[in-house]
């Protein structure tokens, strides 16, 4: 995954009101990239971990490690994207 040109620029995101909202931006790095090495079978059986691992580095990057610091929070991260997404809240996730 790769971010450019993202110096002072806030992150957007979607509050439970539904309306976009502003957070934190990067303040240092204009330009992060980052591989995870994954194989077929981690994708086909954790799927929610491997988007979890993606989601960390990302938060992490962009000035905003408090939203992925914990599994805790970035399980609630995860099911609250299936509910925007209008798709069913698993009971557990595929971690």
């Amino acid at each position: 995954m790769r971010f450019e040109a993202i110096c002072d620029v806030p992150w957007v995101y979607f509050s439970e009101r539904r309306r976009p909202e502003t957070g934190p931006k990067s303040e240092l790095d204009d330009e992060v990239s980052f591989t995870i090495a994954i194989t077929s079978e981690a994708l086909r059986e954790k799927p929610d971990g491997v988007a979890m691992d993606l989601l960390r580095y990302v938060f992490f990057a962009m000035n905003w490690p408090d939203v992925a610091d914990s599994p805790e929070n970035l399980a609630e991260l995860m099911r609250a994207g299936y509910k925007y997404n209008g798709w069913r809240v698993p009971t557990k996730l595929k971690e």
